[in-house]
């Protein structure tokens, strides 16, 4: 995709920036970055425009071994024994799957808390416990996790976002993640 930009826009120059989402739009009203792709869980400012590239389903992620067939059959049981292995609450994975877990009369606080998606696999795949997830595009799981879908809850939503008018620059830049996101299969 990068390499597709910079024929169109020669003089494009790129620097990307790991930051949570309320930081990027911070960036981006400070015109400090143009565009930011991140997840849109949270209410935009209205000066800013965005677009949804992708909705990611929920997953839960338990052992290999694990006799747990679906999410639903754990919350039938009385109480959840398995430790929950989640990232921080304030992270929209976790407080989208707390929200869907009171959606369904559960109460299931993590017992590990980490932070990336690589670590909870980690963890689940070593029998620490039950993690929360979202499938990554291109990534497999380890052959020790196996991903029960978390039906009834919210996807995770990943768009693009921008401040001020539509330049040139940035419809280019929407049309190639849009695109990438297309030949992923994550079309929203």
């Amino acid at each position: 995709m990068i390499v597709e930009l910079r024929r169109k826009v020669p003089k494009l120059r790129f620097s990307l920036l790991e930051a949570s989402a309320p930081d990027l739009i911070e960036a981006i009203n400070r015109d400090e970055i143009d565009i930011a792709v991140t997840n849109l869980h949270r209410s935009m400012p209205a000066d800013l425009h965005s677009r949804l590239l992708a909705r990611l389903p929920l997953t839960l992620l338990v052992p290999r071994q694990s006799k747990l067939r679906s999410a639903a059959d754990l919350w039938k049981r009385q109480t959840i024994d398995e430790p929950l292995i989640s990232l921080p609450g304030d992270e929209p994975i976790a407080a989208i799957f707390q929200r869907g877990l009171a959606k369904q009369g559960v109460e299931w606080l993590p017992s590990l808390v980490v932070s990336s998606l690589d670590l909870i696999e980690t963890y689940v795949a070593e029998g620490f416990g039950f993690g929360v997830s979202v499938p990554i595009p291109g990534v497999k799981h380890s052959a020790k996790v196996r991903a029960l879908p978390l039906t009834g809850f919210d996807p995770l939503e990943v768009g693009i976002i921008w401040g001020g008018r539509e330049s040139e620059l940035v419809r280019t830049l929407v049309e190639a993640f849009e695109k990438q996101a297309g030949a992923l299969g994550l079309g929203n």
